[in-house]
């Protein structure tokens, strides 16, 4: 059984573009809104919506964020392409970070 999809909607971010980095976020935070998405769920959202976006700017070379409404649910989906990190044991000790001073 196949899941009803209300609305779906695929955003473009490109990476290093800092200048426009959170306009995706703002923009699935409208359309939540205008669907009538519960003020509580679009504060959750936004933040995290957010927070993967930024990923996205600061350490992908591109990636998109998939939004999909369902009856009971929303779903949101951001996929990158670039580099990755090379040492990913390293990057998850506390302390350790691969923003560069740019981008702190």
């Amino acid at each position: 059984m196949s899941e009803e999809v209300l609305l779906e909607q695929t955003f473009p971010i490109a990476g290093s573009d800092f200048e426009r980095g959170g306009e995706v976020a703002s923009r699935v935070k409208a359309i939540l809104r205008e669907l009538g998405i519960a003020p509580e769920l679009i504060r959750r959202l936004s933040i995290a919506n957010f927070e993967a976006e930024m990923n996205v700017v600061m350490y992908a070379d591109a990636g998109e964020l998939r939004l999909e409404v369902l009856p009971a649910a929303v779903r949101v989906t951001v996929s990158d392409r670039g580099a990755g990190i090379p040492d990913i044991e390293w990057a998850m000790q506390p302390g350790n970070s691969t923003a560069t001073e740019a981008m702190r």
